[in-house]
């Protein structure tokens, strides 16, 4: 009996330490501001994304946690929405990261547009809100006419800026 338990607490241990070398690689503990960029064009934009994306793919039990602010005059009405969106869309569609791994956070406003990409423990989802840090109150900013929209949004790599495109789509009703 007393070499069963051996047997198997040895077998134990054995696979534990095979997941971790075959693994190697483990979510922080704090949070790492992994990149950080404001206004790109679409293509740098996505191999920023795409970097990211590569460095979650070597964590599997990491979050990927994406904090947008709105800059103090350069930023349309929806556009930090749609853009928290259009990344989100990137990592799930073309990179296969799981939506569960995804936080996305409206950071408020700062004096210029930015994009923070972070990456965290996923026990500390519930707390990641301390992450964003806007330097502007709302009333100190303006944003910019007309609205964007989701759906308006365009840097799936087809074209070159990360902004709204221009066609006019029409409204379906549900």
């Amino acid at each position: 009996m007393r070499n069963t338990k051996i047997l198997v607490l040895g077998l134990i241990t054995l696979h534990l330490n095979l997941t971790v070398v075959v693994t190697g690689f483990k979510a922080p503990k704090s949070p790492n501001r992994f990149d950080m960029f404001g206004h790109l064009g679409c293509s740098d934009e996505l191999v920023r994304v795409d970097n990211y994306s590569d460095q979650l793919a070597k964590l599997p039990d990491a979050l990927a946690v994406i904090v947008i602010y709105a800059g103090r005059n350069d930023t349309m009405r929806g556009e930090v929405v749609a853009r928290l969106f259009g990344i989100r869309d990137r990592l799930l569609k073309k990179r296969s990261i799981d939506t569960n791994r995804i936080v996305l956070l409206d950071g408020g406003f700062r004096e210029k547009q930015e994009t923070e990409l972070w990456i965290t423990s996923n026990l500390a989802r519930e707390s990641l809100t301390y992450l964003a840090v806007p330097n502007l109150k709302p009333e100190e900013a303006t944003l910019r006419r007309p609205a964007l929209h989701k759906r308006q949004y365009a840097c799936s790599g087809d074209n070159e800026t990360a902004a709204p495109s221009n066609k006019r789509l029409k409204r379906t009703r549900r």
